[in-house]
């Protein structure tokens, strides 16, 4: 019998274990499942890491190698399509942006709805970063820089907004210079190539000036600014035909130019400037830029025949210039381009 009520009351344990087995072997997968699963969350945030931080340096690498190459594109071209392709750039990458910014309202969205599959956190960030690449060399590069000189005022005619530009040519009929006003007065009409801030003017060109009841003089000079101008021996007067050239040859040398083809006089020198690492033509009607002297008066000048680097004016960007008085009102008028040329009237 006392064997009999171990065997009872041990059997109730041994039922018991034996319940307690397949709860063990049910858990037993679960506690496998778990250690296999259990190092799946932080490999994944890692790879989400490591995506994230390729994409970041990806972006970064893509914005500099973009941005050197506009640059070098923007040195040396002053087309349109530059400016259209920077456009292009900006809009794709607008779009990018705007793209994902949808993306993640749209997963916003679809998350409180208990769909998560649309949420793509790292999917949309790489998007949106993607997007700032060409969005910001876009803008960035077709960023004009300083269009308009210190002494802009004292311009009129037409200049290359962009650097790059290595030769330019003109040719105008000399007008008529007459006086305005009870003081001196002076016009000059001249190409040049400057440099993007208009601190330094390699130029060539005609000047006339007078003072009331005078007749004018014309001379024709060249100048390396800021250095004083230097008159050459190329008799000038009004109706003659001249022809002004400035090419840059190198880093410090100039080629001036300037030829009377009504006469047949013509005068060619190879000039030294400092270290100009990029420049802009322009072809101008300048004011005197002494505060003692005026504007000449002076007949519509027509220019023709000009270019930069070779090719004609309407293949570039431009920036006009107009002559400003003290009071602020302009002194001149200056023609579209068109045919070649433009024309710049004195009001």
């Amino acid at each position: 019998m006392g064997h009999d009520e171990k065997g009872q009351e041990q059997s109730p344990d041994s039922a018991a274990t034996a319940l307690q087995s397949p709860d063990s072997a049910a858990t037993a997968p679960q506690s496998a499942d778990s250690e296999t699963t259990a190092p799946r969350s932080p490999r994944k945030r890692h790879r989400a890491r490591a995506y994230l931080a390729v994409s970041l340096a990806a972006a970064a690498g893509a914005t500099l190698l973009l941005f050197a190459v506009s640059r070098v594109l923007a040195s040396f071209s002053d087309y349109g399509w530059f400016h259209t392709g920077c456009g292009i750039l900006a809009l794709a990458g607008f779009a990018g942006m705007i793209g994902a910014a949808v993306w993640n309202g749209v997963a916003f969205v679809m998350r409180h709805r208990g769909r998560r599959g649309a949420a793509r956190p790292v999917l949309i960030v790489s998007f949106a970063v993607f997007g700032l690449v060409p969005f910001t060399v876009g803008i960035v590069t077709d960023q004009s820089p300083a269009l308009r000189p210190a002494d802009a005022r004292t311009w009129a005619g037409y200049a290359t907004t962009r650097n790059g530009v290595t030769q330019v040519s003109a040719t105008w009929v000399q007008p008529r210079v007459y006086p305005l006003g009870s003081r001196p007065n002076d016009v000059a009409f001249w190409v040049g190539l400057t440099y993007p801030e208009g601190s330094d003017v390699e130029q060539i060109g005609t000047e006339g000036y007078c003072q009331r009841h005078t007749s004018a003089a014309y001379d024709a000079w060249y100048e390396l600014y800021p250095a004083p101008p230097v008159m050459i021996n190329v008799a000038t007067k009004p109706g003659d035909r001249i022809t002004a050239t400035v090419v840059r040859l190198d880093e410090k040398r100039f080629r001036l130019t300037l030829s009377n083809a009504t006469t047949g006089a013509q005068f060619s020198t190879i000039q030294v400037a400092g270290g100009l690492d990029n420049t802009k033509g322009a072809i101008i009607v300048e004011e005197p830029a002494l505060s003692s002297e005026d504007l000449a008066g002076f007949d519509a000048v027509h220019f023709t025949k000009c270019a930069f680097n070779g090719r004609p004016l309407d293949g570039f960007r431009l920036t006009s210039f107009g002559v400003e008085s003290d009071a602020g009102t302009m002194e001149t008028t200056t023609s579209d381009v068109g045919a070649g040329g433009f024309t710049v009237t004195r009001r």
